[in-house]
């Protein structure tokens, strides 16, 4: 059953108790119940907890966002543990009432015997160091491999960091993403964080510390994550930090992770210049690292920083790359430079944002020569609020009539 349309629409606890009555659906097992922005209380959440008695239920969606959840919700929900065939549930408490109290109740879910994917949405909620810590007890789930958890917009600080990077512990947990956007981690949150490089298992991992305390002191500690043995896929999300060019030149040293190849870094809105630019460069050097993001919107990157990013057109494997210099003083030069990355052998998707900068004609004229890329076949080109003018403009229109690929260029 995929009950996806009934947000916003005045359900309360009286209609939350009639829809746990699907428990008695005998084959019932796939279930996902959309009941966001409505005024579901305490009382709706412990009935809609009785679906731990649907006989079949094994895979479970509950997206309560924006209603009026409270600690004693999140603990009836626990008990959403004792499912007896229940191995994935999504359980989204974005907006609600729960703090500490409920999120130590909802670690009991540890208990729940198949248990292997979990995705738990507390954003905008009230827990605290002590709830993250309560939390972090779900490495102890036995079957768990893939886990999200999602507590932004809350009071997190260093020591529910530090209590976070317990899940390296979990025996079976080959996928985690802790989203712990706008919270107060600082740096020795950062540093705790990076010890997740010890999970023995562990091959994707997503860590969200946008908007938090990290400078250059916690992202050289999240450098280290480098030393993970299986992780292969890494998305960094570092947005407004205070990073500058020594953080960025210690990220850099990611391209020396033996496994690594998808990686997305988001140092948007910090203080990285030419020389940090340069260093995340030399990402070039990582030997698997097939597919790369790099968000650097907003920081001081100029033609110079440019110009040595260009050269990720060396990485041997790469074939997809993402680069976002929105706002960062480029110019016909940086320009220039970057359309050499038409030379990259292996590249096939290329996704360039320039938006924001002070690209003209001849920087318009020269991005227009990447239809000369040998394998390339999709290329995304942003160049709003340039100076591109009407013969640049002509310029780029060579590209999206380009037989051999597919082409988008906003300017």
């Amino acid at each position: 059953i995929n009950a996806e349309y009934m947000g916003y629409n005045e359900v309360g606890d009286d209609g939350a108790c009639a829809l746990s009555q699907l428990k008695e659906a005998p084959a019932l097992h796939t279930l996902t119940l959309n009941l966001s922005g409505n005024q579901v209380g305490d009382d709706g959440a412990c009935a809609l907890s009785q679906l731990k008695e649907a006989p079949a239920l094994h895979t479970l969606t509950l997206d309560l966002m924006e209603n009026e959840v409270g600690d004693d919700g999140a603990c009836a929900l626990s008990q959403l543990k004792e499912a007896p065939a229940l191995h994935t549930l999504t359980l989204d408490l974005m907006y609600n009432e729960v703090g500490d109290d409920g999120a130590c109740a909802l670690s009991q879910l540890k208990a729940a015997p198949l248990l292997h994917t979990l995705t738990l949405n507390l954003s905008g909620n009230q827990v605290g160091d002590d709830g993250a810590c309560a939390l972090s007890q779900l490495k102890e789930a036995l079957s768990l491999h893939s886990f999200t958890l999602v507590l932004s917009r809350n009071q997190v600080g260093d020591a529910g960091a530090h209590a976070l990077s317990k899940l390296k512990e979990a025996p079976s947990m080959h996928t985690l993403q802790l989203v712990l956007y706008r919270n107060q981690v600082g740096d020795d949150g950062a540093c705790a964080l990076s010890q997740l490089k010890q999970a023995p298992s562990l091959h994707t991992l997503t860590l969200n510390l946008s908007e938090n305390q990290v400078g250059d002191d916690g992202a050289c500690a999240l450098s280290q994550l480098k030393e993970a043995p299986a992780l292969h896929t890494l998305t960094l999300y570092l947005m407004d930090n205070e990073v500058g060019d020594n953080g960025a030149c210690a990220l850099s040293q990611l391209k020396a992770a033996p496994s690594l190849h998808d990686f997305t870094l988001d140092l948007s809105e910090n203080q990285v210049g030419v020389v940090g630019a340069f260093a995340l460069s030399q990402l070039k050097e990582a030997p698997s690292l097939h597919t790369l993001t790099l968000y650097l919107s907003q920081n001081q990157v100029g033609d110079d920083g440019a110009c040595a990013l260009s050269q990720l057109k060396q990485a041997p494997s790469l074939h997809t790359l993402t680069l976002n210099l929105s706002g960062n003083q480029v110019g016909d030069d940086g320009a220039c430079a970057l359309s050499q990355l038409k030379e990259a052998p292996a590249r096939h998707t290329l996704t360039l944002d320039l938006s924001k900068n002070q690209v003209g004609v001849v920087g318009a004229f020269a991005l227009s020569q990447l239809k000369e890329a040998p394998s390339l076949h999709t290329l995304t080109l942003y160049l709003s609020k340039n100076q591109v003018g009407d013969d640049g403009a002509c310029a780029l229109r060579q590209l999206e009539s380009h037989p051999s690929f597919k082409c988008n260029v906003q300017y």
